[in-house]
């Protein structure tokens, strides 16, 4: 079952080809959505199976750029699917 999800990412970030990370990331996990910065924020949209969605989060969680300071993970579960075709940098 394809299931939707919101994940922030909060921290020094920016610049730090973060954005290009989570697509190369998606697409390992078979995972549709975007990402993109907003408000000194990673926000990224994230559909797909449940299990792929896991392990999504679980790398995310074991990137750290270069020069980056530590990073805080949301992840949130949301009733409304987008029906993302692909995964895409805003």
């Amino acid at each position: 079952m394809i299931k939707h999800f919101n994940i922030i990412i909060s921290g020094d970030l920016q610049h730090k080809g973060y954005k290009l990370r989570m697509m190369m990331l998606a697409s390992q996990h078979r995972i549709k959505g975007s990402v993109e910065e907003k408000n000194e924020e990673i926000v990224v949209e994230a559909e797909g199976e449940e299990a792929d969605i896991n392990g999504f989060f679980q790398a995310i969680k074991h990137i750290q750029p270069a020069g980056a300071g530590k990073s805080i993970i949301h992840k949130n579960e949301t009733t409304e699917l987008s029906y993302f075709d692909e995964f895409i940098i805003r």
